[in-house]
């Protein structure tokens, strides 16, 4: 059998705008248009999170969600979608294609920042409603041993021995693209839709029908409106552009950072090394350096003083006469 077609993980999954006549779903521009239709929103949301029935979402409103603050560095954008269901449970959706170390922590804080405003003013702590965040993520932040090889991995509030929850008022979902299989047959309405989401900008109406879900050809309608929209296509090219230079700057800076390193390293090694044969060479001579002297040769990081005191050593009467 032929291995599955998975994303690349190495690097963020930058999008090219004028790539394809369609416009690519995961854009987060796209994507906050594409899902303003709050019909095709509940079909989403109710899939990735597998609803059915009577406990599939209903109704969503959008919330403005440059009402949260900015981050540290200024920029205003926070999440792409905050959506309010009808029972005042919160869904939280945000499309990250370039994932950082701190990214967990980032998903935490918002996650109080935004529950921190579900109360209204008189209301208690028992009108809490769930708070729901899904995040879309381009390359992987879980380890396999964590994920479980996965690409939707669900975190709860639960007691660590038995599994049972402590509440329903909090879950977390994490979707890695990157471990998505392609290829696969897309046995859920989830499968379904990450596909759409992946590949929506080079689907045909063939391959869109295929799906056989009514909501994503619909979707695959409204893209091919947004598509046509040139200042929509001007602002990607901008968007990504800071992407890729930002890219380009860290690894440029790793770079750097790693050149640096191995010099330090280096410089370290010969320190050492230096250090070791001035002791080494004192003692073949018979002469015992105090635990003053040892300690300040210990301490001395200048190499050319380390190499002058062992010139020095070849001929001096006691350690005391290195200078």
């Amino acid at each position: 059998m032929a291995p599955t077609e998975t994303l690349p993980s190495d690097e963020p999954l930058l999008i090219d705008p004028f790539a394809t006549d369609k416009l690519p779903p995961l854009a987060d521009l796209v994507f906050r248009r594409l899902f303003a239709d709050m019909d095709l929103l509940c079909e989403l949301v109710n899939d990735v999170l597998h609803r059915e029935g009577g406990a599939r979402i209903a109704s969503l409103t959008l919330t403005d969600t440059q009402l949260l603050p900015a981050v540290a560095d200024g920029k205003a954008t926070v999440l792409d979608l905050i959506a309010t269901c009808a029972d005042g449970s919160a869904v939280t959706i945000e499309i990250q294609l370039s994932v950082r170390p701190s990214y967990v922590q980032r998903i935490i804080y918002y996650l109080m920042v935004t529950g921190s405003r579900r109360l209204a003013k008189g209301q208690t702590y028992t009108d809490l409603r769930p708070l729901i965040a899904i995040h879309f993520l381009g390359e992987n932040l879980l380890s396999d041993e964590t994920s479980g090889g996965a690409y939707h991995s669900t975190f709860e509030l639960r007691h660590h021995q038995t599994g049972h929850r402590l509440t329903n008022l909090l879950s977390v979902h994490l979707i890695e693209l990157a471990r998505f299989p392609l290829k696969a047959p897309c046995s859920t309405s989830e499968a379904k839709w990450l596909t759409f989401l992946l590949r929506g900008q080079t689907m045909t109406p063939l391959e869109i029908s295929a799906l056989n879900l009514q909501a994503i050809e619909e979707a695959d309608e409204r893209l091919r409106e947004l598509s046509t929209d040139w200042n929509l296509r001007l602002a990607l090219v901008q968007l990504e552009k800071v992407e890729r230079d930002r890219y380009c700057y860290l690894l440029d800076a790793q770079k750097e950072a790693q050149a640096k390193g191995r010099d330090e390293g280096l410089k370290a090694g010969l320190r050492d090394g230096r250090r070791s044969a001035l002791l080494d060479l004192l003692a073949l001579r018979g002469l015992s350096p105090t635990p003053e002297q040892r300690a300040r040769i210990a301490a001395c990081d200048d190499l050319d003083q380390l190499n002058a005191w062992f010139a020095q050593a070849l001929h001096c009467e006691t350690a005391a006469d290195l200078r």
